[in-house]
C-alpha cells in the first residue's frame, strides 16, 4: 500500500535532513518539492488569496540565473494555490501511476497548525485513492531550538 507522510512539528527540527535521507530511496517522492506549504491555505481561501499575491510579488523579484530555482518553487506553489483540487488530483495520479514509488511526503512544519477536522479531511482524501496517511511529528529539544534561533539571529545581524 502507498503511504503519504504528512510532516508536522517544529522548524529546525530536522525535516531537511529527513527529506535528504528519504530522497536516497527510489521508493520515495515528495511531489516535486520538500515543503508544499499548501494545506493551511487549502482550508482557508482568504489566506490562500493573500498568499498568492505575496508569491506573485516574490516571483517578480526573483531574477535569473541565481533566482531560477526560487522561481521554479514559487511557480510550483502558485499553481498549487490557484488550482488546489487539480493540484491534489495531479499529485495523487502521479503517485499512483508510479509503480516504484511507495512513499509520498509533504514535510512542512507548519502542517502542525492544522486542526483535527483538517487532518481528518486529508486522511479521507487520500484514503479514497487507497493511500495511507501517516502524520509525522518531528520535535526538537526546546533549549537547542532557542539556541539555534539566537545563533541565526546574530548571524543575520552580522554579530
Amino acid at each position: 500500500m502507498k503511504t503519504f507522510l504528512l510532516g508536522c512539528g517544529a522548524q529546525k527540527a530536522g525535516t531537511t535532513w529527513l527529506a535528504k535521507n528519504l530522497s536516497n530511496s527510489p521508493e520515495y517522492w515528495n511531489g516535486g518539492i520538500k515543503e508544499w506549504r499548501f494545506w493551511p491555505y487549502y482550508f482557508d481561501s482568504n489566506a490562500r488569496l493573500s498568499q498568492l499575491y505575496k508569491l506573485e510579488e516574490r516571483l517578480l523579484a526573483a531574477t535569473a540565473p541565481a533566482g531560477r530555482l526560487i522561481q521554479e518553487k514559487i511557480k510550483w506553489r502558485i499553481s498549487a494555490l490557484q488550482y488546489p483540487k487539480a493540484f491534489l488530483q495531479d499529485i495523487v495520479d502521479n503517485f499512483i501511476s508510479n509503480g516504484k514509488v511507495k512513499v509520498l511526503s509533504d514535510l512542512t512544519p507548519r502542517n502542525g497548525t492544522l486542526d483535527i477536522d483538517e487532518f481528518a479531511y486529508i486522511k479521507a482524501y487520500f484514503k479514497e485513492s487507497n493511500i495511507n496517511v501517516k502524520p509525522l511529528l518531528i520535535m526538537r529539544d526546546p533549549f537547542e531550538r532557542i539556541w539555534s534561533w539566537v545563533r541565526m539571529t546574530l548571524l543575520q545581524k552580522g554579530c
